[in-house]
């Protein structure tokens, strides 16, 4: 008997910021017009998560719904979604087996990563302060190249310009390797600690007032912090944010 499909549960090997044994979550798939309606939504609860040869597998009670015995198949597109301190998750999968037993279960593949949706998320707040941009090396840089490049090169020092709990911008000088789709470790001081995180460059844009990108010139550089957060690094920037908005608040401010 495959475990999660009537076997013992299991809670070995499960992935970070997945849900637990007996958690609700809603699943959503697309139907057919035969089983009159575009999407399903359905809450259910988890029977299973574990890690096997194939990959990341969670195993979910099948609720059921008109035509499931011809839309719930192997291959079967899927997403699951499922709240958590920091907001409500989400991540696709693929139904990779059915189990018709007391309880029917879907069997799920992971088939892509979790992301996590929050409005705070988006909500940047201006920032003062000192921060850096270390350089990460790439597939498309050369190593020996960036070996020998002078340390001072590989580190860009900045100013903040905002924060959200899902990324800030940041003001300095252009570099090469600060460019849309490249990664940086950002370093930033956040109520007086020191806090380290990966982020993805989504754009460089001139600063206000200025009309061109110059290398002569500051420019900002929007970051998305790329997940997984560290849950102390995303706690001090939810914080931090919140007290912010609260402040602006009372000031009148948005």
């Amino acid at each position: 008997m495959s475990p999660g499909l009537g076997g013992t549960r299991t809670a070995v090997g499960v992935p970070t910021g997945w849900p637990g044994l007996n958690d609700r979550v809603h699943v959503r798939l697309d139907l057919p017009a035969r089983a009159d309606g575009d999407e399903f939504d359905e809450i259910t609860r988890v029977e299973d998560v574990r890690h096997d040869s194939g990959g990341d597998v969670l195993v979910v009670a099948a609720p059921p719904f008109a035509g499931d015995l011809h839309v719930a198949v192997e291959g079967k597109s899927i997403t699951v979604a499922w709240s958590t301190p920091r907001g409500q998750c989400r991540q696709d999968f693929v139904i990779t087996a059915v189990a018709r037993r007391l309880v029917p279960c879907w069997e799920l593949l992971a088939d892509g990563p979790v992301t996590t949706e929050q409005r705070r998320r988006f909500v940047r707040v201006p920032v003062v302060g000192r921060a850096a941009m270390h350089h990460v090396l790439h597939a498309r840089d050369d190593a020996a190249e960036v070996a020998a490049r002078d340390p001072g090169e590989l580190k860009l020092d900045a100013e903040m310009v905002d924060l959200s709990e899902g990324g800030a911008c940041v003001r300095a000088a252009a570099r090469p390797w600060v460019g849309a789709g490249r990664e940086v470790r950002l370093e930033l001081d956040v109520d007086g600690v020191a806090v380290v995180q990966l982020a993805e460059v989504l754009r460089v844009r001139p600063v206000p007032g200025s009309t061109s990108l110059d290398a002569d010139r500051p420019q900002d550089a929007v970051l998305e912090f790329v997940e997984p957060v560290p849950v102390q690094v995303a706690d001090r920037v939810r914080r931090y944010v919140m007290r912010i908005q609260i402040e602006n608040r009372r000031r009148g401010e948005r």
